[in-house]
């Protein structure tokens, strides 16, 4: 598993089981503290008596559609902030439904296997009253 260079958020590789626990949520909460202290920080240097609206600073946009994301590095598609949650978040729900599947097919080969067993069994036990 690869991990950010700053903040040390995890990418799961494309082979890896993704876990929205220990994967997504472990990001989301590692983004939302950086977001935290620098939002204290600023608070904390602004003077009380001097304010601005958010549209008196230009440039600024408080929507994830209008914020630019550089996304060579982390592989998505989407140069928009919006669109690169919105990419993480489909591959999050498409590897949970993956992992659902593979689930699902793993407790029926069990199954499948547990009623072979049984077969063997029972043969076994009826070769062996045979014999006796």
């Amino acid at each position: 598993m690869k991990v950010t260079t700053n903040y040390n958020l995890k990418k799961p590789d494309e082979n890896e089981f993704f876990d929205l626990e220990n994967h997504f949520n472990h990001n989301a909460d590692i983004i939302d503290t950086v977001l935290k202290d620098n939002k204290d920080i600023a608070e904390s240097k602004a003077p009380k008596s001097h304010t601005h609206n958010a549209s008196d600073i230009e440039g600024l946009s408080m929507n994830a559609k209008d914020i630019n994301y550089d996304n060579k590095i982390s592989g998505l598609t989407s140069t928009k902030a919006q669109g690169a949650i919105d990419e993480v978040y489909d591959k999050a729900k498409s590897a949970i439904s993956k992992a659902n599947v593979n689930e699902t097919n793993i407790l029926q080969l069990k199954n499948e296997l547990n009623g072979q067993i049984a077969k063997g069994t029972e043969s076994i036990n009826s070769l062996l009253s045979k014999i006796n």
